[in-house]
């Protein structure tokens, strides 16, 4: 799936889910309280970053082709493939505790701390 319609599905699951979360007690259905938790889940945010980054691995490499001699284009370039090594094993982790952990709010805690696991490029 190329980022602009990982995009586009994810805006119309959130719809989706905010007009769940809308519809319900929050206190008291679980339809909406796991429609609101589906909104916060970090795992689509990962999915996106993985896009984005196999973009940005692309982009770079055509840079590369461009201007060989520029050896921060390819520092540039190992960085971003350090970085879709990462986001990768996330979302293998997140993917691991969803299936560990059936209470939803408990899974989205756990998945949202490893988000702070993450080093990004610094360009």
């Amino acid at each position: 799936m190329d980022l602009i319609s990982f995009r586009r599905e994810n805006l119309r699951q959130q719809q989706e889910n905010l007009q769940k979360a809308q519809s319900g007690n929050l206190l008291q259905n679980t339809t909406a309280q796991n429609s609101m938790l589906g909104m916060m889940d970090p795992k689509s945010k990962v999915q996106e970053d993985i896009l984005q980054t196999k973009v940005n691995i692309c982009q770079t490499a055509y840079d590369i082709r461009k201007h060989p001699n520029d050896n921060s284009l390819n520092e540039r370039l190992s960085c971003y493939n350090q970085l879709l090594g990462q986001l990768q094993q996330l979302k293998t982790q997140m993917d691991q505790i969803e299936r560990q952990y059936t209470n939803p709010a408990e899974a989205l805690a756990r998945k949202s701390r490893l988000m702070f696991s993450i080093q990004g490029c610094q360009l």
